[in-house]
């Protein structure tokens, strides 16, 4: 919800939004007060349901520029393809966001996005390097353009004077949240779970994983608030991202990081590539995480270790007002 909040407060001043075409739910969430709305009202429908509700409320649509948010790879260009000529006269941009993975494997369910691309030409927003350099290898070197993803820095966030984590002081404090809180339990922990580390605690934030026996691993089973979760980002040491199916997707936890001067533990890989070269915590190769554990572990490194400038430099890179101005040269052409 914080990209697509982000994504419209970046549309450049020029360009006025004359239709919202969603979820009811997400509509309310993004405070779009005085835009005119064609929403879906229940959040709870089978999700193919909703794209076909979605779908023609758009190709209806008299607007001649739209923007697309979130798609998904097989059912809505099936509809394009079959409703061709209430698009082919649009603009269309499209935000490509988890949709490279599928589109990388081919296979016949690919078919109709590269059809649907090749006759109505979007332009697809990739937010990665990465992601945008398998969309040319698969094809779309004419269609695709990358945007980084922006941070989310100029967003207000809220606060609770009532709520406080205790990591301890004498320990270098770890966090897992989302998904990747899960994917540490089941594909990390295993590959780890034989090492001694004298100074290392991982504290793994999620309401549904397994118990696991590791000394070096506290489990808390919460999802945490919006407060929670701030306050999380600025008091523990460090965030892990675990080196599982992370080259093709976008991190927006990893944005959260950068925004609140949290350090990184992550993969040199994918979109944390982009920032390999910011001193802004430790990258690893799926080989040498024990080794680079062991690392922090001896050294006994903190968040306090990590100076704000660096985070400062990702932030500029990463800005709305960057992200505006990319926006603005890809809207002019459409």
């Amino acid at each position: 919800m914080n990209f697509n909040k982000s994504f419209i407060q970046a549309i450049p001043s020029n360009y006025e939004i004359k239709n919202f075409i969603g979820n009811e739910s997400h509509f309310k969430k993004l405070e779009l007060e005085g835009i005119k709305a064609n929403t879906v009202n229940k959040d709870h429908q089978n999700w193919s349901i909703r794209v076909l509700s979605i779908f023609f409320k758009s190709i209806l649509n008299s607007e001649k520029n739209i923007t697309i948010l979130t798609f998904e790879n097989y059912l809505f260009p099936i509809l394009g393809l079959i409703f061709m000529p209430f698009l082919i006269s649009k603009n269309i941009v499209m935000v490509v966001h988890n949709n490279v993975p599928g589109l990388s494997k081919g296979g016949l369910k690919t078919k109709a996005f590269k059809l649907f691309v090749s006759i109505c030409k979007p332009k697809l927003i990739c937010l990665t390097k990465s992601m945008k350099d398998e969309m040319i290898k698969l094809g779309y070197q004419k269609n695709t353009v990358w945007i980084p993803h922006m941070n989310y820095k100029h967003l207000k966030t809220s606060s609770n004077p009532d709520i406080s984590f205790d990591f301890p002081d004498d320990k270098i404090n770890i966090v897992l949240l989302g998904r990747q809180a899960k994917i540490f339990v089941n594909h990390t922990l295993p590959k780890i779970s034989n090492s001694k580390f004298e100074n290392i605690l991982f504290h793994v934030f999620h309401d549904n994983v397994e118990e696991y026996s590791f000394s070096n691993l506290l489990i808390h089973k919460i999802r945490p608030s919006q407060a929670e979760y701030q306050l999380i980002l600025n008091t523990c040491d460090f965030v892990f991202f675990p080196d599982l199916e992370v080259s093709l997707r976008p991190s927006g936890i990893l944005l959260d990081c950068i925004s609140n001067y949290c350090p990184i533990i992550a993969p040199s890989d994918g979109h944390f590539k982009e920032f390999e070269n910011y001193v802004i915590g430790y990258s690893y190769k799926n080989e040498s995480l024990i080794h680079r554990l062991q690392i922090i572990d001896a050294v006994k490194s903190k968040r306090i270790t990590f100076k704000k400038d660096a985070f400062k430099s990702c932030m500029d890179k990463t800005s709305i007002t960057q992200f505006s101005e990319k926006l603005n040269a890809i809207f002019s052409t459409v």
